[in-house]
């Protein structure tokens, strides 16, 4: 287990220096009293327009779930080191230690949060997106309770270390889980692909 938490260290250090702790604000529609990104552009909300028309026409809902566990190759990188690499599993543990955050996270993404139209949808995703980075957080949390002394981040800077990687996964997902996008993690991924569908009546 310890080899497990100084690989753990090295993630966090590693995304500690690649993006720095920043935060979404937020703005409530006076019409529909939804709360959505207050940085949100018109151009993610005609996506979630299309997405809703696509939704509209599957009054069962969306295909049977799946997942991937971690997005961007992380579960799948992890599980082929523990394949190959002799003692990887009792060092570091099978999968990582958040996949659980991530599996959620898919959930909400499969399902399009449930949402019925755009401005709902939008404001789902970004509720899952905070909630992915609030739970790799609590992750870390946890993970400090027996954190090494040789560890490669000091555990007086392990809340900061995992700030930096829960925001790196949640700028990752903002990034790339826009609905439309024909990407098997996208947002309402449960459902076919927009192609095709205009806003038009």
């Amino acid at each position: 287990m310890k080899g497990r938490r100084l690989l753990l260290g090295a993630l966090v250090a590693v995304s500690a220096w690649v993006i720095g702790n920043t935060r979404t604000t937020f703005d409530t529609s006076p019409e529909t009293g939804v709360t959505i990104p207050g940085n949100v552009t018109g151009a993610e909300i005609w996506l979630h327009e299309r997405l809703m028309r696509v939704v509209s026409r599957y009054p069962d809902g969306p295909n049977a779930f799946t997942t991937d566990g971690c997005s961007g190759g992380m579960t799948e990188a992890w599980k082929s080191m523990s394949a190959i690499a002799p003692g990887f599993v009792e060092s570091y543990g099978d999968r990582p230690p958040w996949e659980d955050c991530c599996i959620a996270h898919d959930h909400a993404y499969h399902a399009a949060g449930g949402a019925t139209d755009a401005l709902r949808s939008t404001s789902a995703r970004l509720v899952a997106d905070e909630a992915l980075r609030a739970c790799v957080l609590d992750v870390g949390k946890a993970e400090q309770q027996n954190w090494p002394e040789n560890a490669i981040v000091p555990l007086e800077q392990a809340d900061l270390a995992y700030a930096a990687l829960s925001d790196a996964m949640f700028h990752a997902v903002r990034l790339g889980g826009f609905p439309c996008s024909g990407l098997p993690w996208r947002w309402g991924y449960g459902f076919p692909n927009c192609d095709g569908v205009t806003t038009a009546p």
